[in-house]
């Protein structure tokens, strides 16, 4: 079987083509109430430990709590994520939103898992950049892309407290420029 026809059985229109792990999977999801972009692919799965289950696409990071409720993240709103070996967990760092502080999300999953899930959370980052603004203020520039998305959105993730001042903005979008022309994005 070549490889053009390999792929047009796998992903035929008639359930029928399908083998049978590709029927129970989809199943399994769909019982599960994962909501799925069109042409999203799941890359990994993990059980949590506290019964839920935690999945990862190539768009984002989808979980699932035992009684069913779903919180989904794109790639590109997690600010990092890393295995923390003191709480046995993928610990995932998002973006704040407005001054407040970092929101940390604690899953009790395995290593390979955040493993994947960090691999995914740079592969959304084209560019991350620590800049001196002023004397006293240093920010985090980030470049993001969104998979299945066009275009660059850039954050800039400001310490504590500097958030408001017109001086330190105004620094912050001559570093985003000078970024910008560097990349060329």
């Amino acid at each position: 079987m070549s490889a053009i026809s390999a792929y047009k059985w796998m992903w035929s229109a008639r359930p029928a083509d399908r083998p049978a792990h590709v029927i129970a999977r989809m199943r399994r999801r769909a019982r599960a109430g994962l909501v799925m972009e069109p042409h999203e692919r799941v890359l990994g799965e993990a059980r949590l430990r506290d019964g839920g289950r935690a999945v990862s696409t190539d768009r984002a990071l989808i979980m699932v709590a035992p009684e069913g409720r779903l919180r989904r993240l794109r790639w590109t709103e997690i600010a990092d994520a890393a295995w923390s070996p003191d709480e046995a967990s993928t610990v995932i760092s998002l973006w704040p939103e407005g001054n407040d502080q970092v929101a940390r999300i604690a899953l009790l999953t395995d290593r390979k898992f955040a493993s994947l899930v960090a691999d995914r959370v740079a592969a959304s980052q084209l560019l991350r950049r620590r800049v001196q603004l002023t004397e006293t203020v240093v920010a985090t520039v980030v470049a993001t892309r969104t998979p299945g998305l066009g275009g660059v959105d850039w954050r800039v993730w400001f310490d504590a407290g500097h958030r408001n001042d017109p001086d330190v903005a105004r620094a912050a979008r001559r570093a985003v420029a000078d970024l910008r022309r560097l990349a060329g994005c």
